[in-house]
């Protein structure tokens, strides 16, 4: 990668700049570095320094991290003559170099952070999956996101986290089993299917959970069968190009002091969530039946056996912004969204005023968000809930008619008036109210 970087940067097609120039220094000293790692990992070496590789290794992402934020590579590279293949491909695959710097500072800073209680009391392990005898030949794969999830079902006594994720969005099949398993949010998926993707069912699991899995199991391959038949079947045959598996997500607020002037999202939260007293249903034929046996927590409910392959696109089908800590400022009021079952955490800040929104049973619906500046003309059915009231320690739980697909109330507070919060959800699914859960800051 360094090599292609520095003969694409010094081609003759790209025109010469005094910041191109600069660029083109620092593509030097990575070059150098890249020999100096060539030279400490050379296989005839007997010895290699571990600590020698990490330093070398540390510095070559450090300056690519540092590359990436004084040279716009894409625009340096617009109207060069190289391959339009590298063209594209180089500043992606720079920029995700780079990232591994960022990321590792974000994760200090989150660290330092004073309202980061989880990070003063840590365990860091290496968890991996090994591979029966009879299998390690075959080139099966277990991903990531799977090892991460078979984890804790392994260990259920293991606080569970909200978010399972890699440096690689999730492929078709782990989306799929993520969304049917119910317990962890996925951030994205690129929708590739991989033909050695596969589940470690040796592993011990709790027996209280091998029924579960094993009702998982038989959905995964009904749902996979049944998408399969409705492709052959199918007159138009889509070809689609191969995704962009690793998405940069933006960047993180943390201050680097850890000292932050406001309150943030993650600070002590009280989630507000709406009374239903009915299970989510989609629209399904057969013979199966709902059962839903308890997760380990933080539970999430579990999915039903069937899932209609309208309701499935829908479901694992990603979208441009289908991304994780999505958050929405004050001067973008009024905003309103289209909500499915694999919608993300949205985060709106509003001053001093935090509101997280986890969508949890929500096959397809809408959310509107906006400032409501006369409130003489609310209705009293509307409900209106004082901020300063709002409980850290429990849930305040907002009733819902049994026969509307709609719910509204109001936050109001000092300092930011009345605040409208509206959803509603497809009168398809035939649910008298969604779970919205809106934790506090």
């Amino acid at each position: 990668l360094i090599e292609q970087l520095h003969d694409t940067i010094h081609s003759r097609s790209i025109r010469a700049t005094k910041t191109l120039e600069e660029s083109r220094r620092r593509v030097k000293d990575l070059q150098s570095l890249f020999a100096s790692l060539e030279s400490i990992t050379n296989p005839n070496m007997e010895i290699i320094e571990v600590e020698g590789v990490v330093e070398v290794v540390g510095e070559i992402v450090k300056q690519v991290h540092a590359f990436s934020l004084a040279t716009d590579l894409s625009r340096a590279l617009q109207t060069s003559m190289i391959d339009p293949t590298l063209r594209a491909y180089l500043p992606e695959a720079i920029g995700k170099l780079g990232r591994y710097y960022s990321a590792t500072s974000e994760l200090v800073c989150a660290a330092r952070h004073r309202d980061c209680r989880l990070f003063e009391s840590i365990e860091v392990e290496p968890f991996q999956i090994s591979m029966p005898a009879s299998l390690s030949a075959s080139h099966w794969k277990v991903h990531a996101e799977i090892q991460l999830l078979f984890f804790y079902e392994v260990h259920p006594s293991r606080q569970r986290p909200r978010f399972i994720c890699s440096s690689k969005s999730a492929c078709y099949l782990c989306n799929l089993f993520f969304s049917i398993h119910g317990g962890f949010y996925v951030p994205r998926t690129h929708g590739r299917l991989y033909a050695r993707w596969m589940l470690p069912d040796w592993m011990n699991i709790p027996a209280d959970r091998s029924e579960e899995f094993s009702r998982i199991s038989m959905l995964l391959k009904e749902i996979i069968d049944g998408r399969v038949l409705r492709a052959s079947r199918s007159k138009r045959k889509k070809r689609y190009h191969y995704p962009n598996e690793s998405v940069l997500l933006p960047l993180a607020s943390w201050s680097s002091s850890g000292i932050s002037a406001k309150p943030s999202a993650q600070a002590s939260i009280s989630p507000i969530r709406s009374q239903s007293g009915s299970v989510h249903r989609y629209p399904v034929e057969g013979p199966f039946q709902y059962t839903a046996l308890p997760l380990t927590p933080p539970s999430s409910p579990s999915q039903p056996d069937h899932i209609d392959d309208s309701d499935l696109e829908r479901v694992c089908t990603p979208t441009p912004d289908h991304v994780s800590l999505l958050t929405i400022e004050d001067k973008e009021l009024p905003y309103s969204r289209l909500v499915s079952l694999t919608t993300p955490s949205l985060h709106l800040e509003l001053g001093t005023l935090s509101l997280t929104f986890d969508f949890l049973h929500v096959l397809a619906g809408w959310l509107s968000v906006t400032q409501i500046e006369d409130d003489t003309g609310l209705s009293r059915d509307n409900h209106i809930i004082e901020v300063e009231n709002i409980p850290t320690t429990a849930e305040l739980k907002i009733d819902c008619s049994h026969d509307s697909n709609e719910l509204t109330f109001q936050l109001r507070s000092a300092q930011r008036g009345l605040i409208c919060i509206w959803f509603a959800w497809e009168e398809a699914t035939s649910i008298s109210s969604y779970p919205l859960l809106l934790p506090l800051g």
